[in-house]
């Protein structure tokens, strides 16, 4: 079975809108080098003005959404997630510092989530203060 198409070479930018909703689709890497490539292309969601990143790290398809958006908000997965001979998966705090320096609110999720999220929320917290780093089951309002 052929491997997927590398993210750029698919077209991932879809607006549309939806019961007054601004929706508009966003691309990413899962990772860097071969394993990106792998796994695939990844897609966020920028609604109204909030963008939900998805698996991605801090890369370039993330930096021109949040230009062409200008998100008041951004859920980030952080936890540097990797595989045992893999670069980190998803944002690292160094990734996640670069989308707070960005956008007024950064939210970050998916931390201690799966056994391969290297950063706790306490990690995070510490590293990267001006970002919300929600408990399990926390709502917090956007």
């Amino acid at each position: 079975m052929p491997l997927p198409r590398p993210a750029e070479e698919i077209v991932c930018d879809l607006d549309s809108t939806h019961e007054g909703l601004a929706i508009a689709r966003t691309r990413g890497r899962h990772g860097t080098g071969d394993v990106a490539r792998e796994l695939g292309p990844v897609s966020g969601f920028v609604v109204d003005d909030v963008y939900v990143a998805g698996d991605t790290v801090w890369c370039s398809d993330v930096e021109e959404a949040i230009e062409r958006h200008r998100p008041r908000t951004v859920v980030v997965n952080g936890s540097a997630a990797r595989f045992v001979d893999s670069d980190p998966l998803v944002m690292t705090t160094a990734d996640i510092r670069e989308v707070v320096r960005r956008v007024p609110r950064v939210v970050v999720v998916h931390l201690e989530a799966i056994n391969h999220c290297r950063d706790t929320r306490a990690f995070v917290r510490a590293e990267v203060p001006d970002a919300l780093v929600p408990e399990d089951g926390e709502t917090i309002e956007i």
